[in-house]
């Protein structure tokens, strides 16, 4: 991609997890930076470090409500705020009708399904002519997950980076951002992460 990469990580960020035995260990961003290094990748990015995330930064893309349910509901430990939602008829409301795409993944989904339903995310995506992108890559997809019943690859997520970089390139002057998100399995994530860094630096 023609803009420089960077890596947040930091001791703060690497102490971040969910605690009594969760699989969102702080672990996990350790088994990625550990791959990062032994691939070399820490040399050819800018590593910065993280900071907390303020009430006036998510006011920039949520509404207070949303925000107060969100502390209100884990802090009780029921984090299912999307519970329901996903189905393909699923394109928006408002302003917003036709703005949304979902492809439900049918268990034990796999690289064939990837490759089969990734031509329509991509022209999706290139018609909306964004402004940024954001990649939620979450690597819980890879198989071997202890908790999902996936069965992708780390290279569906390498050619997903690679594809977006090229569209935010086109549409949006490079501004892409990749968020780790889930992924239980520590080598499944090592490898899909860095797998998705080495996507954005070799584009």
């Amino acid at each position: 991609m023609t803009s420089p990469v960077s890596i947040y990580f930091g001791d703060t960020l690497g102490a971040y997890g969910f605690g009594d035995g969760h699989p969102f260990g702080p672990d996990r961003i350790h088994a990625f930076w550990k791959e990062t290094t032994k691939r070399g990748l820490d040399k050819k990015v800018s590593v910065r470090l993280p900071r907390a995330c303020t009430d006036t930064d998510l006011a920039l893309f949520h509404t207070p409500e949303y925000i107060n349910r969100t502390k209100t509901l884990s802090a009780a430990g029921l984090g299912f705020l999307d519970a329901g939602t996903g189905a393909i008829t699923e394109t928006g409301k408002g302003r917003a009708k036709g703005r949304k795409l979902n492809i439900p993944a049918p268990p034990d989904s796999t690289d064939a399904f990837f490759n089969k339903v990734w031509p329509t995310v991509e022209s999706f995506i290139d018609q909306a002519k964004p402004e940024i992108i954001i990649l939620q890559a979450g690597a819980d997809s890879i198989d071997g997950d202890p908790i999902t019943h996936m069965r992708f690859t780390p290279a569906a997520h390498r050619q997903a980076a690679a594809a977006l970089c090229r569209l935010a390139d086109k549409h949006c002057d490079g501004r892409i951002i990749a968020l780790g998100g889930g992924g239980y399995n520590r080598n499944n994530l090592a490898l899909g992460w860095n797998d998705v860094v080495e996507a954005m630096l070799a584009v």
